[in-house]
């Protein structure tokens, strides 16, 4: 009853959004765009997740034969659809240019070429939190 009243919450406001155990899952649609998990370990023989597998889902994302050359971190939400929602730029500072032009990148790329399985926990599908690191390549 406690998720449940959490997932509510979340719904109405994405702000609320809280870490999904099982986390968002991203695909590609392209050929063009590859996608990298990164995976936290404890010590180079574990290899089970660690608690920043789900706390802190990140993609690496590289997007080949792009407009420029561009590099843009930053955070998401992601809807209990697997729609995405900027939050905010992982980067000191508000330089507005930063947010403006990553925004148009998840827009413009990442909303129109990815597939986003939401994160759940106890079963449950909810909005939660990725960190994506975008790089795109005009000649790649």
């Amino acid at each position: 009853m406690f998720v449940k009243n959490l997932i509510d919450s979340a719904e109405k406001d994405y702000s609320k959004a809280f870490f999904a155990r099982q986390p968002a899952v991203v695909t590609s649609k392209s050929n063009s765009i590859k996608i990298e998990t990164l995976r936290v370990t404890g010590n180079i023989l574990e290899t089970n997740p660690t608690d920043n597998d789900y706390m802190y889902p990140t993609f690496n994302i590289s997007i080949k034969h792009a407009k420029k050359d561009f590099y843009y971190s930053f955070s998401v939400t992601v809807d209990s659809r697997g729609g995405l929602h900027y939050e905010k730029p992982m980067v000191p500072g508000n330089n507005l240019y930063y947010i403006s032009h990553s925004k148009a990148i998840l827009d413009k790329y990442l909303k129109r070429y990815l597939n986003v399985k939401p994160g759940s926990t106890l079963g449950m599908v909810h909005p939660s939190s990725i960190y994506l690191h975008v790089r795109g390549k005009k000649d790649m």
